[in-house]
């Protein structure tokens, strides 16, 4: 399911992420970049895998870690940017629009 932002679909760009011991390891299947995140990082990435919206992603945030909404609203909002820059967010343009 893609994560809208901004009234704009988007997915994950062919990511593979896991735990390993203290690590949390991101690898980009499409051009082969391993990524190594910290575990809100790595919370986040989950969340949208998994389907869920960004006042979901914000929500977890401020339960796992007591900060403000706010607070959390703005870390999710430069995440994605970040994603999104590098490429690991794509627009889905074929969301709604597939052909029959």
């Amino acid at each position: 399911m893609p994560l809208t932002i901004s009234g704009r679909a988007y997915s994950l760009s062919r990511l593979v992420f896991r735990r390993e011991n203290n690590f949390h390891l991101v690898f980009c299947t499409q051009t082969e970049e391993v990524y190594t995140s910290n575990e809100t990082a790595y919370l986040v990435l989950d969340r949208i895998q998994t389907g869920s919206d960004v006042p979901d992603i914000c929500a977890a945030l401020v339960q796992e870690y007591g900060i403000s909404p706010a607070y959390a609203e703005k870390e999710v909002s430069n995440f994605l940017s970040q994603l999104i820059s590098r490429k690991l967010l794509k627009e889905d343009n074929h969301h709604g629009n597939e052909e029959i």
